[in-house]
């Protein structure tokens, strides 16, 4: 009888050692525990012309969601045009329509203050370069 409950007891500790050892990774989560909700100043740079553009975005994060609005990177005082996309995993995805036939698709990574990454327009004024925004203090 001995010898069967060691045979019993060291058959389960196996398993449960087998277990730990193979069992999968939590699931991670995709809901960001940083926000990016706030007014953002933004620097382009063309890799056609050279050319750096700057201006403002406002950004309102809900979960993995992102929305707002930028200020036109040509400098059109008062002209803002909506952007969306997501974050998720310290990765932000934004798209914006110029109104000029024109989309632009922004991919930025970071956290905290600071993103940086690239923009690409598609339609009639093509275009691709880098990005930088950064958070301005309330």
């Amino acid at each position: 009888m001995g010898k069967w409950l060691a045979g019993v007891a060291a058959a389960v500790l196996s398993g449960v050692l087998i277990w730990s050892i193979t069992k999968p990774p939590p699931p991670q989560s995709v809901t960001p525990t940083y926000s990016l909700t706030g007014v953002w100043k933004y620097t382009m740079t063309s890799g056609v012309s050279g050319n750096k553009y700057k201006g403002s975005m406002h950004l309102a994060q809900d979960g993995t969601i992102v929305t707002g609005d930028m200020d036109d990177p040509q400098g059109a005082v008062g002209r803002t045009s909506g952007v969306k996309g997501t974050y998720v995993r310290n990765n932000l995805e934004l798209s914006r329509g110029t109104g000029l036939d024109t989309n632009q698709e922004y991919t930025l990574t970071g956290t905290g203050d600071q993103l940086t990454g690239t923009f690409q327009n598609t339609g009639k004024f093509p275009d691709s370069g880098t990005m930088e925004i950064k958070r301005q203090p309330i």
